[in-house]
């Protein structure tokens, strides 16, 4: 092999994609979609080859290795949005790791809880200041001042739920996510962690959308919408303070992740009641909350090879952690019957009122005043159709014509 041959590395990552054989357990639609595969190839470094192939099927290689010489070192503190406890956490050190093996510690990542080194709502501002190198966060909690924000990482009602269909929808929308993430001043790279749909957890039993009639609710992003649809309250707490929100009865729910990271938080000792999602969709759909946003100056100094680890690094991550999440998620909910929680599920009537009420509420509205959303919606109706969710996106589609928004 001639030096030059040696000193270059293809990096690849194969994703195959099968909306197949479980596809009818997790899409909720007789409609399957035919296999998808997606590749991503570039160039860095001496090679290594770090193979993961998931229970589910879809198959993620990694090759890539450290440049021989180690050069400077680059060193990141990084809040993430996950406290300790949760099961999610462990991901974020994997990824550390994994980064500082890749560069050959040429790059430490230094992995801090949420709230350690500031509060969490000044993330976007410390990280655009420099305080901090990077965040892993939700970017969504600033969606007040940007509604499209609240589509980067949704956490609304929509039908999708495997790491794939999240995955292909962040590259679908990806440029209109970065332009309005990097208005905050920080450079925008992508997801990092895929998070499965989420549960309700209250204090007191709810078994319909009526139940939620001036109930207090610890939700953030768009799905607050329907929650107020049907007379509730909404507030955005961050994580280190819903436990205590919930013994002091300051909230009467809350909406925080999937069964396992609720129940390793503790909020089964106080919320004795789940409401599950419906099968043709959710209240808050399948998503990627914890995205990477990097200070820019950061970024720019960093070697080209180091930010080809780093988002190599990032989809290895996602895929690898993804679909053990599911394995999480039945792990949880088993402890959570034998904690003695009660789950229930919307019926068929109210699942239907959710679709309908978030077309109307939230992918209308703001499609109407937003032309970015509006292009972000013509395109769910192709995607959620390829997908075999045809009843959602009838739905959109006939509501968008109704408002002239798709001729």
């Amino acid at each position: 092999m001639s030096a030059k041959t040696s000193s270059t590395l293809t990096v690849v990552l194969v994703v195959l994609i099968i909306v197949a054989g479980v596809a009818g357990y997790f899409a909720g639609s007789s409609a399957v979609p035919p296999p998808k595969t997606v590749t991503i190839t570039t160039t860095v470094g001496t090679p290594t080859t770090i193979t993961v192939t998931q229970t589910l099927p879809t198959t993620v290689t990694v090759t890539v290795a450290p440049t021989p010489t180690p050069g400077k070192v680059y060193k990141w503190r990084v809040p993430v949005s996950r406290l300790p406890a949760d099961p999610l956490y462990p991901f974020f050190q994997q990824w550390a790791e994994l980064v500082r093996n890749m560069s050959n510690g040429r790059l430490i990542i230094e992995i801090y809880a949420p709230g350690e080194l500031f509060p969490v709502g000044e993330t976007l501002d410390a990280v655009a200041r420099g305080t901090v190198e990077a965040a892993v966060t939700y970017v969504g909690y600033w969606l007040a001042q940007d509604p499209v924000l609240g589509f980067v990482q949704p956490a609304l009602p929509a039908p999708t739920k495997r790491p794939d269909e999240v995955w292909l929808y962040h590259k679908l929308f990806e440029d209109i996510f970065r332009r309005h993430v990097e208005k905050f001043g920080v450079k925008y790279i992508g997801p990092l962690m895929f998070t499965a749909w989420e549960i309700l957890m209250c204090r007191i039993p709810i078994r319909s959308l009526d139940d939620l009639n001036g109930k207090i609710i610890r939700s953030p992003g768009l799905g607050t919408e329907i929650y107020l649809a049907v007379g509730a309250k909404a507030v955005a707490l961050a994580v280190g303070e819903i436990f205590t929100a919930l013994q002091q009865g300051t909230i009467d729910c809350l909406q925080w992740s999937d069964y396992l990271s609720d129940y390793k938080l503790g909020f089964h000792e106080v919320a004795k009641y789940v409401l599950e999602p419906p099968i043709n969709g959710s209240l808050h759909e399948a998503s990627f909350y914890d995205s990477l946003i990097v200070n820019p100056k950061v970024w720019n100094e960093l070697p080209d090879d180091l930010k080809t680890i780093v988002k190599v690094s990032m989809e290895y991550i996602f895929f690898n952690a993804g679909y053990q999440i599911y394995k999480f998620n039945e792990i949880g909910r088993e402890l959570m019957l034998k904690a003695g929680v009660t789950i229930t599920t919307l019926s068929p009537k109210d699942s239907q009122r959710v679709v309908d009420l978030a077309i109307e509420r939230i992918y209308i509205k703001y499609a109407k005043v937003d032309p970015d959303v509006a292009k972000i919606c013509r395109e769910l109706v192709k995607f959620w159709r390829e997908l075999g969710y045809t009843d959602w996106a009838d739905k959109l589609e006939k509501a968008l014509r109704a408002e002239g928004l798709l001729s």
